[in-house]
């Protein structure tokens, strides 16, 4: 165990390049109808994973570590793939795995019992409800894993970025903003949505929003690190900014916004693949550059900003060029274009700035966003049909019955 991540095992092992994924999706993208489908049964086994550590009542740092163990089996070589294995039951094993390596362990027999009738009720009544093949599986996947369990999450460097700008939010601001779910970017939305539609029903929306264990959208210790380090007790409390009149709770009430949005992006990467191939520090640094652009009076701000600031570089351009003209000028106006004429335009102190000079590379961190975005687009296609579990088992059972038909054929050609 390294408290450094770039010596850690997921730097120096767990980080691929998209070459090695897709020879590990090779099988699945084979025998699936289309490469929707495959990305539609990916989303929604990440969903039931959310949804098993939801029942067993575990914290969002162990739903992060089961969907990362299950990305992680289901890319390794040699590969394996959906149509080859019950994704259901592998899915409760990172789960059990996860339990253990996150210092929460459960005791198997309630994990069985919670993932039977959880795959049941999605329509998967051949889940094996015996001891032994959970403990078995367990096995299979520590193996696959190579017994690399310790995992590095981008909450925390979302949240070290977040303070280090000045804007932080420390724990004490995390518990007070946090909600009964690990929601994400499209289930927020959809469950504002369905909230105003059904007020007074007495039903809650259910979704892609309602994926998470029960200790709240923004877990600390997930985002800060286990108790004793960081900020805890007295020191965060202190840390936490006075408000000072109606303005100040209003910037305090934006910058939680803020911090909403960028985690909701955060827990969506999770479906995805940027986990496999961006250490965690770029993906945090895309999900706060989401947040500024998906926020609307942070983007409004930004984008006042931007007016500003190409503004002073026309006219610094233009005293440039052509700086006898400053001679037809009143005083004032010349002296000011003499100062910007020595002074190039400084960009302001807001967001973008801050961003732009972290020494990252940005190059990936829009890499990342494209693919954040992508997926939102493929999530918005897909979005019935990854709700529905009977008819996701109905297509993952045709994935296996075609991989069958392809063994048998092979087989008899020999």
């Amino acid at each position: 165990m390294t408290s450094n991540y770039w010596v850690s095992t997921q730097c120096n092992h767990w980080i691929l390049n998209q070459t090695q994924l897709a020879i590990a999706r090779a099988e699945d993208l084979h025998y699936a109808a289309n490469p929707e489908e495959y990305t539609a049964l990916r989303i929604w086994l990440i969903n039931c994973i959310c949804l098993l550590t939801k029942r067993l009542s575990l914290r969002q740092r162990i739903t992060a570590t089961s969907i990362v163990f299950f990305h992680r089996f289901y890319s390794c070589s040699p590969a394996n793939s959906f149509s080859s294995t019950d994704p259901s039951l592998v899915a409760t094993a990172c789960v059990y795995v996860a339990s253990k390596v996150e210092e929460t362990p459960v005791h198997i027999r309630n994990v069985v019992q919670e993932a039977s009738k959880l795959w049941a009720e999605l329509g998967h009544w051949k889940f094996p409800n015996d001891v032994s093949s959970l403990a078995e599986m367990e096995f299979y996947l520590l193996e696959d894993l190579q017994f690399h369990l310790i995992v590095y999450h981008p909450y925390r460097s979302l949240m070290a970025i977040h303070s280090s700008s000045g804007k932080g939010a420390t724990k004490f601001d995390l518990k007070m903003t946090a909600s009964p779910t690990w929601t994400s970017l499209i289930g927020a939305a959809q469950n504002a949505s369905a909230t105003s539609n059904a007020s007074g029903s007495g039903q809650g929306p259910v979704g892609s929003g309602d994926l998470g264990g029960p200790s709240g959208l923004i877990d600390p210790e997930l985002a800060y690190g286990s108790p004793g380090s960081g900020l805890s007790g007295k020191s965060a409390d202190s840390a936490k900014a006075p408000m000072n009149g109606d303005a100040e709770k209003i910037r305090q009430l934006d910058r939680q916004s803020q911090i909403r949005m960028a985690w909701f992006v955060l827990n969506d990467t999770y479906r995805t693949d940027v986990l496999l191939l961006y250490p965690p520090h770029l993906v945090a640094v895309a999900a706060i550059f989401l947040a500024f652009v998906l926020h609307d009076p942070t983007r409004e701000r930004l984008m006042r900003s931007k007016r500003i600031m190409d503004d002073r570089r026309e006219r610094y351009k233009t005293s440039m060029l052509h700086p006898r003209e400053s001679k037809n000028k009143s005083a004032t106006l010349a002296k000011t274009q003499e100062m910007s004429a020595s002074n190039p335009p400084v960009p302001p102190p807001d967001a973008m700035t801050f961003l732009a000079a972290l020494n990252v590379d940005l190059g990936a961190v829009g890499e990342i966003v494209q693919e954040m975005l992508g997926l939102y687009d493929i999530w918005h296609k897909v979005g019935n049909n990854a709700g529905n579990g009977p008819e996701m088992f109905r297509r993952l059972t045709k994935m296996r019955e075609r991989r069958r038909e392809d063994l048998l054929k092979n087989g008899a050609g020999m």
